[in-house]
């Protein structure tokens, strides 16, 4: 049985920065330029933020549940 849905917003690119809104479901949040990475496996999803400086801004492991 799952925990719910992992989401993964991305719009690091493009117009101006502006503010954001996090709430009580927010894990990170953050207002830059930048871009997320993917790295699929497979029982794997490796998910990776970067800022317009190079640095990791974020990252996470979603894992399959092997019965």
């Amino acid at each position: 049985m799952g925990l719910g849905s992992t989401y993964l917003t991305v719009a690091g690119g493009g117009a101006y920065l502006r503010p954001v809104l996090p709430n009580g479901n927010t894990a990170y949040a953050t207002s830059q330029y930048s871009f997320a990475g993917l790295n699929v496996e497979s029982k794997k999803l490796r998910l990776e933020g970067w800022n317009a400086e190079g640095q990791r801004i974020d990252q996470a492991v979603l894992s399959v549940a092997t019965d």
